[in-house]
């Protein structure tokens, strides 16, 4: 809301999803947006197209899933699509 101004004309489904995407991040005039997490992409979209959107980006070639498996602290969801995952990192 800090910056309705600069957005407001945006889809607001837009909006909506930079949200969804990034969480409740802070913003003011003096240090500018601070984002409590930062988004990689590994996809086939260019790696400027990223950053332009100020995303990170990652060459998926590069990505081994079969190695992260292996790490009994990696999720590793095999052609999820829009499937999303929240992880329960404490026992209920």
């Amino acid at each position: 809301m800090a910056q309705w101004q600069r957005f407001r004309s945006r889809p607001w489904n837009d909006l909506a999803h930079s949200t969804h995407v990034r969480g409740a991040g802070t913003h003011d005039a003096r240090d500018g947006e601070r984002l409590r997490v930062s988004v990689t992409l590994a996809t086939a979209m260019s790696e400027s197209v990223a950053r332009s959107v100020n995303l990170g980006y990652r060459d998926p070639a590069e990505i081994d899933p079969d190695e992260w498996a292996r790490d009994d602290g990696t999720l590793v969801v095999r052609d999820a699509g829009e499937e999303l995952h929240r992880l329960r990192l404490t026992p209920s």
